[in-house]
Order: C-alpha cells, then structure tokens, then sequence
C-alpha cells in the first residue's frame, strides 16, 4: 500500500504541473527521504493548509490530464488523493509527509522521522516478548531484513518490521550494522551486548 502511495504523489506531480514552466518534475532519493519536486504552485485559491483537511476541495490545472487518468483508472476521486496518502501513512508512524511551496514550485516529502538508536538503561533486563525471542535466537551473527525474514518464515515485511524487527530494536537488544544510514541496501543487524547477554542467560537456562 506504500508504494501505491508512493505512485499517487508521482501522479500528482504530473497532473497538477504548470506545463507553461520549462522547468522538469525533480524526484530525489535519499536515505532517509524521498522528495518530489514540480513547476507549479497549487492552483486557484487552494493553499498548503487545506491539503492538511479531509474536507478540501481541489482545483484542477490541467482537467483534461486529469480526466484521461481517471479514466484509465490511475485517478481514483478527483481531490482525495492526499486524503488516502495520510490515511495509508498514519500505518508507518517512522514516516513524515511534508508539503510546502518553494517560490513558483511545489515540493512533497516522505520523510523518515523515527530514530531507532536503541536506548537501553544500564543493568535493567528489558522485556522480550515471544516475537523478539525468535528473532534474537536467529542473530547470533548480522543478517540482512530478508535472511531474517526468511529464517522466520515471515513474507510480510510491515507485519515483521512492527512485530519482530521495531521491538527488539527498541529494547536495545538488536541494532543495525549502519546506524547513520537506516534505509541503506547493505543494512544488516546485529545483537548488542545486551543482546549476547540475554542470548547467553537464555541458553544456560534451557
């Protein structure tokens, strides 16, 4: 459902540009963000703050674009597509979207805001809940979120990352390999010291 979302703001991008501008629509991918940038500022007398409501009403620049994607069935409801990019968004509470106007353009951004630095209080043995139990017991060495994943049997990576992967991250248990790049394709994760301890008193008590 991301990535449908994903697509919905590259759609925008391309129906509400100012196609008067010789300026491109400009998609950067970062680390942690990815920004879409295009010629245009909202149209009519829509502003930022109305796109922030369920209730606004859309201006439509370029009605026969707009058009010929509803009918192929790209568009789903004129106006509602910021509506249903928050609502599948409010399901990933690590990523920010922000939108805001930059002289004649306008930029949209998924921006990752959570920080996933375990924090772990000395001397305090953290709660493992079952699920993290299972995903400690396949760390003894670094792993990448597939081999994890696979070694689990779990297909579902929003089920893993909330259920398994996020908890035991929180807890200071497990942590990543590349701490100031969360979202790199190398990325892999390890058992912290708290971790090898926990792993350690587990063994000897079976």
């Amino acid at each position: 459902m991301f990535i449908i979302r994903l697509r919905e703001l590259l759609l925008n991008a391309v129906v509400h540009r100012d196609y008067k501008s010789p300026s491109d629509i400009v998609i950067k991918i970062f680390d942690d963000r990815i920004v879409l940038t295009n010629p245009g500022k909202l149209y009519g007398k829509l502003r930022i703050e109305d796109l922030q409501r369920n209730d606004y009403v859309s201006s439509i620049r370029n009605r026969l674009l707009a058009e010929a994607f509803f009918l192929t069935g790209d568009i789903e409801r004129y106006g509602t597509g910021f509506v249903r990019i928050r609502e599948v968004l409010s399901s990933y509470p690590e990523i920010e979207f922000r939108i805001k106007e930059i002289g004649d353009f306008f930029k949209a951004e998924l921006h990752q805001i959570e920080s996933i630095t375990p924090h772990v209080a000395p001397h305090v043995s953290p709660h493992v809940s079952p699920h993290v139990e299972k995903l400690l017991l396949c760390c003894e060495k670094s792993a990448g979120r597939e081999q994890l994943q696979e070694k689990l049997g779990i297909r579902d990576r929003k089920y893993f990352y909330k259920t398994f992967l996020k908890p035991a991250l929180e807890t200071g248990l497990l942590a990543l390999t590349i701490p100031e790049k969360p979202r790199s394709k190398l990325q892999q994760y390890q058992l912290t010291e708290a971790g090898r301890q926990w792993l350690t008193a587990k063994t000897k008590s079976e």
